[in-house]
């Protein structure tokens, strides 16, 4: 089982990668490529199908205003083909010159196909920022 929630793990760190370096053949190679892939971005609507998660992202992408996104409180559970993830993601925008934090709380679902884990489900709810987190930053 250790394995398992290995690969699903990898799989994960793929798709925040892709996140983070705007990589959207790496992106596609992570989702399924049915109507049952959903994703809500936060503060998005549900999206339905592969074709329009993927016209999504490379909207994300294409605006440039991405700077990172890190992970934590990660827990998986794995049940046959089907493995799901939670965590909590801190994101980091840059707008002109001012650092923007975020924090999101997320569901990633993946199934096994072809022996690899694809994505089925990506969903991203906004979340409070600890007082601690708020930033104000400006990049000279």
């Amino acid at each position: 089982m250790e394995d398992i929630r290995k690969e699903v793990k990898e799989a994960n760190e793929r798709f925040y990668e892709a996140i983070c370096t705007s990589n959207l053949s790496l992106m596609e190679d992570l989702w399924v490529k049915t109507d049952d892939a959903k994703c809500v971005h936060p503060g998005w609507p549900i999206i339905f199908g592969w074709e329009k998660i993927r016209e999504s992202w490379r909207t994300i992408f294409s605006s440039g205003g991405l700077a990172d996104i890190e992970i934590s409180k990660v827990y998986i559970d794995v049940d046959g083909n089907s493995a799901w993830l939670n965590c909590n993601e801190r994101i980091s925008y840059l707008i002109e010159d001012q650092v923007i934090i975020t924090m999101a709380q997320t569901t990633n679902i993946f199934e096994l196909d072809d022996q690899k884990w694809r994505m089925v489900l990506h969903h991203a709810s906004p979340m409070p920022i600890p007082q601690s987190e708020v930033s104000t930053e400006t990049i000279q």
